[in-house]
């Protein structure tokens, strides 16, 4: 029904209305017949089977790129546009079924009849987790229709492009923390709220930790892989990849922010500022893209992001784990950030002096640059739970302090003549 509607908005001709009615047909199908199986992917997250899931969803991206250069090389067109995008997925509910299977074949037996208190229950969550979804795609999803709106047509496989990258490097840099969600639930629930403030912070410098790194990759490679896959005139230039991986860095200290508080069960408070920020960021977009082109878009993302979901997500936090607004932001994001500075600047460079050199040397220029980062980041890696082999290996390679010590610190303290001792760790 939308389509039928939005296809005048757009501007689309008969002919390509007739191109495009096939292909759509074909996702929404593939959509349909997938969506009973997001079950088993579910199951995955509450198994906590966190290194085959994310290898799984990293591996879906992968396999999207190549199917969709593969069937384009077949010239399938708008066909393979859409089978790129819907097999990787069904391929990945269709593993994670039968892991599902192996691993926890009880969970499929014995089903209960539904209650009316289990199924409002189910409606209440999935709702937050819907809203959360749909302004998540409004994010992501709307940019082509947003450029195409504004009346350039012209810039949307350019801006596809300079995506892409940061893209695929956001889904690798969520991997980790987030696998961690179901066990602070858990912590959450047994009532220690300072553990629960710690691992927040972990949770957050690993976000950060991540983001920066992949920033850095994004300065530097970008450039020069959009020069080396499509050629110069599908460069939107050094002002909007700048602007691209400030979005990054924005959104990692977003996510960070709001996952923990989805985690916790304020679903629905987070969906709707996640709507909320989608349609703020559709509405700048349109307004700002009018006089500033495809640089609005990165810079429409940040504001609505900043003014909206970031912000509500900064008082459920502080309601939820009393972490106020000053930790999070000036002692424990600014701090970061500034320390990463200079390896971001460095690669920052590297992406505006060689924006064509072929990316295997990009990438010999980016190995100082990572041990720069990494040296930088030694008070960020030291923080962090490492396992023990690791710590040692960084400590060799003084990417870590020698007096740092990961076994847990006895301390006393006295309060009122009576002696605490207390374990750290």
């Amino acid at each position: 029904v939308i389509w039928m509607f939005s296809s005048s908005w757009l501007g689309l001709s008969e002919q390509d209305r007739a191109a495009l009615a096939g292909p759509l047909v074909l996702s929404a199908a593939a959509l349909a017949i997938s969506f009973p199986f997001l079950i088993f992917e579910s199951i995955m997250v509450a198994l906590q089977d966190a290194l085959f899931y994310g290898v799984l969803k990293i591996g879906q991206p992968v396999l999207m790129t190549i199917l969709t250069w593969v069937l384009l090389q077949l010239d399938w067109g708008f066909y393979g546009l859409a089978m790129a995008t819907a097999v990787p997925n069904m391929v990945k509910l269709l593993v994670c079924s039968v892991r599902s299977l192996w691993l926890a074949p009880e969970f499929l037996r014995h089903w209960p009849l539904p209650t009316w208190h289990g199924v409002l229950f189910l409606l209440r969550e999935g709702t937050g987790s819907w809203l959360s979804s749909w302004g998540t795609r409004l994010l992501a999803a709307s940019n082509g229709l947003i450029l195409a709106i504004i009346g350039h047509v012209e810039w949307v496989p350019i801006y596809v492009a300079m995506t892409k990258i940061p893209q695929f490097l956001q889904q690798f840099c969520r991997v980790i923390p987030d696998s961690g969600l179901l066990g602070l639930a858990e912590l959450y629930g047994e009532g220690r709220p300072q553990r629960v403030r710690e691992i927040i912070h972990c949770m957050l410098l690993v976000h950060l930790f991540l983001a920066g790194a992949a920033a850095c990759l994004i300065l530097a490679i970008n450039p020069s892989f959009i020069h080396w896959w499509l050629g110069d005139d599908m460069f939107g230039g050094l002002l909007l990849n700048v602007l691209l991986a400030v979005n990054f860095l924005i959104r990692a200290l977003s996510h960070s922010i709001v996952s923990p508080v989805g985690a916790i069960g304020r679903r629905l408070e987070i969906g709707t500022a996640s709507i909320l920020d989608g349609v703020v960021y559709v509405v700048l977009s349109l307004w700002l893209g009018a006089y500033w082109g495809m640089i609005a878009l990165p810079i429409a993302f940040t504001l609505s992001c900043m003014a909206t979901r970031a912000v509500w997500a900064v008082y459920l936090q502080y309601d939820l784990f009393r972490i106020t607004p000053q930790m999070t932001f000036f002692a424990w994001f600014l701090p970061v950030f500034l320390r990463s500075a200079p390896a971001l600047v460095a690669a920052g460079l590297i992406g505006y002096f060689l924006p064509s050199a072929p990316p295997w040397q990009i990438f010999a220029l980016l190995a100082p640059v990572g041990a720069f980062y990494l040296l930088l980041m030694r008070s960020e890696l030291s923080a962090l739970p490492l396992p023990e082999v690791l710590r040692r290996r960084l400590t060799a390679l003084h990417l870590l302090h020698r007096n740092h010590s990961s076994r847990p610190k006895t301390f006393r303290v006295k309060i009122d003549e009576i002696t605490v001792e207390s374990q750290q760790g």
